[in-house]
């Protein structure tokens, strides 16, 4: 019953602004000059009406399918902004594990000779695997940014990691790197 009310409200309004129109007035000016019956000027007064009527719930109804078009873009939008946020949020917690086996391998660092060689090979494969997740599903300022080791320190350390150092530093740097980049939405956007 209140649809039907809300429509009738719609139609009524534009219904009366349309019967107010000039429409009639032409209507009566045209039944004057041709001496048209008074039984003719009620029929095309009761068609015009009509006429009038179809026009006026065609506005409502325009009306209501602008509302709805309007309220589906804005829906799509938001599902849109929510997928882009899911998306983000699982990229960032893969980042996040990037940089949680970052420092365990950064823990791990071997104390004898004869174990650095395997665990450089396990540094370099886990740097290529973070740098190829970040180049399919991140900017490319992301990898970029996670290969930018350029500020790390040279000296030699002297002691068990002397043989580890270089990699010790930049897989340091790395993994602040990969913490920089889960921080900032601009390297996370793949456009």
């Amino acid at each position: 019953m209140i649809d039907f009310l809300q429509f009738g409200k719609a139609i009524g309004k534009r219904w009366w602004a349309l019967m107010s129109c000039a429409v009639f007035t032409f209507l009566g000016l045209y039944v004057a000059l041709m001496e048209k019956s008074n039984r003719w000027l009620l029929v095309a007064s009761v068609l015009a009406a009509i006429g009038l009527f179809i026009v006026a719930a065609f506005g409502a109804w325009h009306d209501e399918l602008t509302k709805a078009r309007e309220l589906h873009r804005k829906l799509e939008a938001m599902a849109d902004d929510r997928l882009r946020g899911a998306k983000i949020m699982d990229v960032r917690v893969k980042i996040s594990q990037f940089a949680a086996d970052g420092t365990r391998l950064k823990d791990e660092a071997p104390s004898s000779p004869g174990e650095v060689p395997t665990w450089k090979s396990s540094v370099n494969q886990w740097a290529t695997e973070a740098r190829n997740f970040l180049d399919s599903q991140c900017s490319p300022l992301a990898s970029q940014k996670f290969l930018d080791t350029n500020d790390i320190n040279d000296a030699t350390f002297p002691g068990k990691h002397n043989l580890t150092w270089r990699t010790l530093l930049a897989l340091g740097k790395m993994i602040g790197n990969l913490r920089e980049i889960m921080e900032q939405d601009v390297y996370l956007s793949r456009t």
